[in-house]
């Protein structure tokens, strides 16, 4: 067994999201359902129990026994899904926050409002990362440049809210697949402009509509060419 701490723990919320990426490692209901290279169609994913607030604080619990046992987890990591959508997630938060764990929360931003800003930072955020892209650059392809700019801004101005509201630390994700690979060197501009506490670029995960959709997963070696370029 190795006995080593781990980097992060990933809290997965909920399955429920607005975003409808090709990408997400979310488990589609049904494989040729949500297929990314044809017309798009509401999201439908399997009908899952999720875990409720009570067992939530049991989760966090055991994570706490493991914090102290490690000396410290780096991360806990709140994510979905979209978290946005648990109408409990402040109360996950400032439970997370009473134990004294760092945590971060990865989101869309969307649906955000500036009530709900300034709730969850009374229960505790301090750290969150918002996803610049999106499945919508894969349907509007008529003009991609000036449609993945529009769709970045927007996702820029949510994390410049966050920033302003007083969330210390706000970070960009971007999630490269061969739609718009070529278009990241663009994206990776509006990003540096926003002053971003970091960026992030990931590549897909071969799980749910990720392990359908692999046709669209750039390589490694494919990568490591873009970046050189730009």
């Amino acid at each position: 067994m190795i006995n080593r701490k781990p980097f992060f723990i990933e809290l997965e919320l909920t399955y429920k999201c607005s975003q409808q990426c090709f990408y997400c490692h979310n488990p589609p209901k049904d494989l040729k359902f949500y297929i990314a290279d044809k017309a798009p169609k509401p999201r439908s994913v399997i009908e899952m129990n999720e875990l409720n607030l009570s067992e939530w604080i049991s989760v966090i619990n055991q994570i706490k026994r493991l914090d102290e046992k490690y000396e410290g987890i780096m991360d806990v990591v709140i994510t979905g899904g979209e978290p946005l959508l648990r109408s409990d997630l402040e109360e996950i938060l400032s439970y997370i926050t009473r134990q004294k764990l760092r945590h971060m929360l990865l989101s869309s931003g969307e649906p955000i409002f500036d009530d709900r800003i300034t709730k969850l930072l009374e229960s505790g955020l301090e750290k969150i990362r918002i996803n610049l892209t999106s499945h919508k650059y894969v349907f509007n392809m008529q003009s991609p440049i000036m449609h993945i700019k529009n769709e970045v801004t927007k996702k820029l101005n949510i994390a410049k809210k966050f920033k302003d509201f007083g969330v210390k630390e706000v970070g960009g994700n971007i999630v490269l697949t061969s739609y718009y690979l070529n278009f990241l060197e663009e994206i990776a501009k509006l990003a540096y402009k926003s002053n971003l506490d970091w960026i992030e670029i990931h590549s897909v995960i071969k799980v749910g509509h990720g392990y359908i959709n692999q046709k669209f997963i750039v390589q490694i070696l494919t990568m490591k060419e873009q970046f050189k370029k730009n």
